[in-house]
């Protein structure tokens, strides 16, 4: 659930991510966002809580900001924080081109609705965990109206053909479809995929040592588009490399992918 670089470097035969990394979020959601500002010298603030992944998701900000000419801004908060009015003000004297956002689901309440308060009007890209439709439904339109998300997971409302289809009317059978379109279900979803996947080849009696001799290999899982193709080698166990950037439609009551996994 948490893939970061102490999980993934060394490859460990204990570890199979099947999450999205926290190194590709940052890089997806910085590269598109700097790319759309139009700006020579792209600037992003990055709101990110005060522990070991929130630093790391900044640097990695601040690696691929530096990549296209601009800069990130570091601006910490608290998880227990109960108030973002430091950091909007913050936001504010920096004039930044967008914000990214790292934190958990109160954390982006927070600052999408202080920023409101404060008229401050900016895009905000958040990571995978922050694209839950309990973050768009307690925010609403218009707190919400400028925040994205980058995933490698791709919600049900998003109504792409195959896997994506399938999902969302095998939730609907089963009374799951309130959850279909939160990354956590889809995230289950794509895990299941690669347990049975990952037994069914590792034969008719299969072992532990069986199943690790099965992953640790090249292999490889197609989810029919819900989420971005599942890869292993020997030497990298992080799974899920290709994200896309995504935002919500409170008109249509949808999310919105931009682009194809491959385009990111």
């Amino acid at each position: 659930y948490v893939t970061t670089k102490a999980t993934l470097e060394p490859a460990s035969p204990l570890f199979y991510g099947s999450f999205c990394g926290i190194k590709e979020m940052a890089e997806v959601g910085a590269r598109y966002f700097a790319r759309k500002s139009g700006s020579k010298a792209p600037k992003v603030a990055v709101v990110h809580l005060d522990i070991a992944s929130g630093k790391e998701y900044f640097d990695q900000v601040s690696a691929e900001m530096e990549k296209v000419g601009g800069t990130a801004v570091a601006m910490p908060i608290k998880v227990t924080a109960a108030d973002a009015t430091a950091q909007v003000l913050e936001i504010m004297k920096a004039k930044p081109d967008f914000v990214a956002l790292h934190g958990v689901s109160t954390t982006a309440v927070l600052l999408m609705r202080t920023l409101q308060q404060h008229g401050v009007s900016l895009p905000t890209v958040a990571y995978t965990y922050l694209g839950t439709p309990t973050v768009y439904s307690t925010l609403g339109a218009a707190a919400a109206k400028n925040l994205f998300f980058v995933s490698c997971f791709t919600p049900a409302s998003v109504g792409e053909p195959g896997g994506v289809t399938e999902m969302s009317e095998l939730a609907d059978k089963y009374g799951l479809s309130t959850m279909k379109d939160d990354v956590n279900f889809v995230a289950g979803w794509v895990t299941g995929q690669l347990v049975a996947r990952a037994i069914s080849k590792a034969g008719p009696a299969p072992t532990r040592a069986k199943v690790v001799q099965a992953l640790g290999g090249n292999f490889e899982l197609d989810t029919g588009g819900v989420s971005s193709k599942v890869r292993y080698t020997n030497e990298n166990h992080l799974g899920l490399s290709v994200l896309r950037p995504y935002g919500y439609d409170f008109g249509t009551k949808r999310y919105v992918a931009y682009g194809q996994y491959g385009d990111h």
